[in-house]
């Protein structure tokens, strides 16, 4: 008698972080619960575990399923590609009972399990099912019992008028007593940006005019170092925010600050209204400029040649972004090409590079045009460049794209590239 094959579980490592503060170090609290759930399913390799993916979630809450990898996840486990999900606590998968009682309930339908290392909790049987509902019942208590003491706390400091939220907002720093007091460069552009709307300017020029002037630049978040580039967005925060005046505020209220106050009432009041009565006008362009086109300014017209122009269209709450020739709508007779979908030419434009992802030439122009960006990161975002069509905030794209081209063409009924690299490596052949 023989014995019958081992039957192999395939098992997928799901790990999360809520912020990206200390992923610049070495060894992370991600590589931390990776590391305990594959010694996990290596401690029960004899039951045929084998470790089949990992799907790791940076600077995500636990109280959305709106992750990547979590998405990820749950279309391998719809596809049969997951027999077994290891994560290391409960909370890293979700900190929501109503979310983690409808992903438990997928993967039963899917019949695929779910362990928690750290909790010896498995849900391929019934006793792993009954602790898996207490545990997910109390992790929610938990996160609203720390949400209500974080607001109660937010709310005593507020009514002693000290500073309550986390970073200390622009134009200010903060002591070690959580009072604020004002930071020179960054007061005198924060007082600047409100004269400028007051007087009519809309916080997109006003951006412009803090970024080519090099006025003290909108600060980063978590692992960040470099500086951010001010937007119209972030100007728009700073005019609506009241702490300018001399305030804080708490669920709604408002209470008198300790710190010394960077604007007037009035002066605040007028650039409030200002800005109001920019109106619908100021939202679109706002939602323009957050929009990243990748190819803006290097992308020809395949009738006239002259340079492409970015619009984009607002259906039902689904915004879809289009390159389209100036000439034909000015002057139709001297242009028959109208426009095409952004979408379409950058994922043509980026299937291209992805096949040059070891190409040294490429990679030596990219080299000197993006000094910062390591060698390797470079051959290794050109490999994964397609991933990135369609993610409109995203401005790897945008970089690479303007690093390389001095001008590129696209001939939508030939599905073709003319592409124009800069002289330091030789032109690709079209495909």
């Amino acid at each position: 008698m023989t014995d019958s094959p081992l039957a192999y579980k395939r098992c997928a490592v799901y790990a999360r972080k809520s912020t990206d503060f200390g992923m610049q170090q070495a060894f992370t609290s991600i590589d931390a619960q990776i590391d305990s759930c594959i010694k996990h399913i290596v401690a029960h390799a004899a039951q045929g575990w084998v470790h089949a993916d990992t799907y790791s979630d940076v600077a995500v809450s636990g109280g959305t399923m709106d992750r990547p990898e979590m998405q990820r996840l749950l279309q391998d486990a719809r596809d049969g590609k997951i027999d077994v999900v290891v994560s290391y606590k409960l909370d890293r998968l979700s900190r929501s009972l109503r979310d983690f009682s409808n992903l438990t309930h997928e993967f039963d339908e899917l019949g695929v399990s779910l362990v928690l290392v750290t909790q010896n909790v498995d849900t391929s049987t019934p006793v792993g099912r009954m602790l898996i509902n207490l545990l997910s019942s109390f992790a929610e208590f938990e996160r609203d019992m720390t949400r209500e003491r974080i607001s109660h706390k937010a709310a005593a400091l507020a009514q002693q008028g000290m500073w309550n939220a986390g970073r200390p907002p622009y134009g200010y720093v903060l002591d070690d007593r959580r009072f604020l007091h004002i930071d020179p460069t960054e007061g005198e552009a924060v007082r600047s940006m409100f004269a400028k709307v007051a007087a009519g300017e809309h916080p997109g020029e006003v951006a412009k005019w803090l970024n080519d002037t090099g006025a003290a630049m909108q600060r980063t978040r978590g692992a960040q170092t470099e500086p951010k580039a001010w937007n119209s967005e972030a100007v728009r925060r700073i005019i609506r925010n009241r702490l300018y005046v001399g305030v804080i505020t708490s669920k709604g209220e408002e209470y008198p600050g300790k710190h010394e106050a960077l604007v007037t009432e009035t002066l605040w009041n007028k650039a409030n209204k200002v800005m109001a009565a920019q109106g619908t006008k100021q939202l679109r362009t706002d939602l323009h400029d957050s929009l990243v086109y990748p190819l803006r300014g290097i992308l020809c017209c395949p009738d006239c040649g002259r340079v492409l122009y970015s619009v984009y269209n607002n259906r039902r709450g689904t915004i879809r972004r289009y390159y389209v020739c100036g000439t034909h709508k000015k002057k139709p007779g001297e242009c028959a090409f109208t426009g095409f979908s952004a979408e379409t030419v950058e994922k043509a434009v980026a299937l291209h590079l992805a096949t040059l992802a070891r190409d040294k030439d490429v990679l030596a122009v990219l080299q000197q045009k993006l000094p910062h960006i390591e060698r390797g990161d470079i051959s290794e975002a050109l490999a994964n460049i397609e991933g990135l069509v369609g993610r409109m905030s995203d401005s790897a794209l945008d970089t690479i794209f303007h690093a390389l081209y001095e001008s590129i063409t696209y001939d939508a009924d030939a599905q073709s590239l003319k592409l124009n690299r800069y002289t330091a490596c030789p032109s690709p052949r079209i495909q």
